[in-house]
């Protein structure tokens, strides 16, 4: 009997991997970050891949297409913070598009 990946599991694996990303981004261990960036993708690819094999829309359930939006939110959180450590930079761009935040150009004088 073979055991069949549920969509959400690649979700959540996705999640996983990307959280220890930004474990491993937090250390400066940029090594294991890109490794880590390379199972992100392929576990995405694994996941596009089944998605189009799929006869219904989703391939998930209610309960389970709410837990993927939660998935989403935190990937993107995960992202920016992964974005902040690999990228100091993007913090002054972050300060320029911060609400109240000061014109761009009179940041730049």
């Amino acid at each position: 009997m073979t055991h069949q990946v549920r969509l959400i599991d690649y979700y959540r694996a996705i999640e996983t991997t990307a959280q220890n990303m930004l474990d491993a981004a937090s250390r400066h261990h940029w090594d294991e970050m890109q490794r880590l960036e390379q199972c992100c993708k392929t576990l995405i690819n694994e996941l596009e891949a089944q998605k189009a094999q799929l006869t219904d829309q989703s391939g998930l359930t209610r309960e389970e297409g709410a837990e993927r939006m939660q998935i989403m939110l935190r990937l993107v959180r995960i992202d920016g913070a992964v974005r902040h450590h690999a990228q100091p930079h993007s913090k002054i761009i972050d300060g320029w598009l911060a609400p109240g935040a000061g014109s761009l150009t009179s940041s730049l004088h």
